[in-house]
């Protein structure tokens, strides 16, 4: 019998553009007193697809994309990796050989590294309503006279919007905080000459053998970097909240307005200058799916703060992020966006004032009418969702990175 381990050199998220590389190795279990003569394996090859699965009646693959679910040859022999996937394979890597008519005796390991680039334009993993992607490693392998097995390694695959991967200038830039303090206020003149300086850095890197070799780092150390800069909290966002151009509502502060998976939401509100008396609000953290044409949209709810406000000066809400979701991101089938949806009741009753005896006491008792008239009014505040460390999302969604299977 043959044991066939697969482990990935680090957590099973990566990010459009990074390198995947997996260790896969082949072990013959079988003891000695049980067989003597060797286990032959005729092949096993390896190869990276990404699947998509649409609600058909509300969207159309192109008839180019549906050519690549055709499946040919036979189930027993073939190696037929989109075979028991739902969907259509949108993207396939080429295929990479592992071995060949591979004899194993008993006791016998031999270990192989499978490596894959991401194309930096696939769409990330992701479980809507009307669209699915989904990223698999897949493993054929076939033993002499015996039929084939396929082995699946599921990945999460996340795409950072805005964001392109230059292995020179992060590396430039990574060494010059490192070899500077990351003190970059200083520079000043054109770029011509800034370009200059930076040659004449790398060539003095290259030509001076008491100095470290230039260190070039790598896309997911790149891609952190950016996340944490464009994530950083910088000048708060401050939104009056009216209804229409007559009463004042309330003010809300938002701390930041692009989130990473995992972060909290935190807003206040200051209700002390409203006009008009706010009885309760709720705040709900919730995905737009749209479709590119805008005839079908999803909407779907996550954490919700509800809280009632009447009387209060400030509070403030804090809303979770999971970290099973998807991060914003747009294809041509579809468009994921953010929003927080904000819902106030509101009376024109005249209920600003406490009973005036508890200005002169410690405690009062007040009561409140048996019916109010109220009305609710609805306000959507766009926000943008970032993906976060690969190793804090595998940790909080327990995703494994070895796998094990026998033939």
């Amino acid at each position: 019998m043959i044991q066939i381990q697969t482990k990935l050199s680090r957590e099973p998220v990566y990010i459009a553009g990074d390198v995947i590389e997996c260790v896969i190795s082949f072990k013959n279990i079988s003891q000695l007193c049980e067989s003597t003569g060797p286990e032959i394996l005729a092949w096993s090859s390896a190869q990276l697809h990404c699947y998509c699965s649409v609600d058909e009646a509300k969207l159309k693959l192109p008839s180019s994309v549906r050519c690549d679910q055709l499946v040919t040859g036979t189930k027993e022999t073939s190696f037929v990796p989109n075979q028991g996937e739902k969907g259509f394979v949108i993207y396939s890597s080429q295929p990479t050989i592992l071995l060949c008519d591979l004899r194993l005796l008993p006791g016998d390991v031999k270990t192989f590294v499978y490596r894959e680039k991401l194309p930096p334009g696939l769409p990330p993993s992701y479980k809507g309503q009307m669209v699915k992607y989904s990223y698999k490693i897949s493993i054929g392998t076939q033993k002499i006279n015996a039929a084939s097995k396929l082995f699946k390694i599921p990945l999460k695959v996340f795409c950072i919007v805005d964001f392109a991967y230059s292995n020179s200038e992060c590396s430039l830039n990574h060494t010059k905080q490192k070899s500077f303090g990351g003190d970059n206020n200083n520079n000043s003149g054109s770029g011509t000459n800034n370009n200059g300086n930076t040659n004449n850095q790398q060539n003095s890197y290259g030509n001076n053998p008491f100095l470290s070799p230039l260190i070039r780092p790598s896309l997911a150390e790149c891609a952190m970097e950016y996340l944490e800069d464009v994530t950083a909290p910088r000048q708060p966002s401050y939104f009056n909240i009216t209804q229409g151009s007559e009463h004042d509502v309330a003010r809300f502060c938002l701390l930041k307005s692009n989130f990473r998976l995992g972060e909290d939401i935190v807003g206040t509100f200051d209700f002390s200058k409203g006009t008009i008396p706010c009885v309760q609000f709720s705040v709900t953290l919730q995905s737009v799916e749209r479709t590119r044409d805008g005839k079908y949209t999803q909407i779907l709810p996550y954490s919700k703060a509800h809280e009632i406000c009447l009387f209060l000066r400030q509070t403030h809400v804090a809303l979770p992020i999971p970290v099973h979701v998807a991060p914003s991101f747009e294809t041509d089938l579809v468009e994921l966006s953010w929003r927080l949806h904000f819902e106030f009741v509101m009376t024109p009753n005249d209920l600003k004032t406490f009973p005036p005896d508890l200005l002169q006491h410690a405690d009062a008792n007040w009561e409140p009418p048996a019916e109010l008239d109220v009305h609710t009014m609805v306000w959507n505040l766009p926000v943008n969702i970032f993906p976060s460390h690969s190793a804090h999302i595998a940790a909080r969604l327990n995703l494994q990175r070895e796998f094990y299977t026998a033939l």
